[in-house]
């Protein structure tokens, strides 16, 4: 689904009266993602608190967001995002720390990456 696809659906969604969830902001915020669409993948993000949905924070929607900062290599949000997870007291898993990696290689920082590598628990 194209961002401009996925919006338009989440805004008719939400203009029919229906109280947009954690699965669709998550899916939105990926929509973005998967074009490298960080600066709308917060935007979409920062909605969720303006609307007070705060259960809408789940840790696929920080995967989405850390995903949005990997094209462009940004690892100062990213960072943000993996402290946010955190702060709300979601366990980073594998995943979360393969993505920071990416987010850290795309910036061009393979020590950093490398960091983020040995913070992978266990399987």
């Amino acid at each position: 689904l194209r961002p401009t696809e996925a919006q338009a659906a989440f805004d008719l969604m939400k203009n029919k009266g229906s109280e947009p969830d954690a699965v669709s902001y998550c899916a939105l915020i990926s929509a973005y993602a998967s074009v490298g669409d960080a600066e709308n993948a917060a935007a979409v993000f920062a909605s969720i608190n303006e609307e007070g949905r705060g259960g809408a924070h789940t840790i696929a929607v920080y995967h989405e967001l850390l995903r949005s900062c990997q094209a462009k290599g940004l690892v100062e949000e990213a960072s943000s995002y993996l402290a946010q997870i955190q702060a709300r007291g979601f366990t980073a898993t594998s995943f979360t720390y393969g993505l920071m990696a990416a987010v850290c290689e795309s910036a061009h920082l393979p020590e950093l990456a490398q960091e983020y590598t040995e913070l992978m628990p266990p399987n």
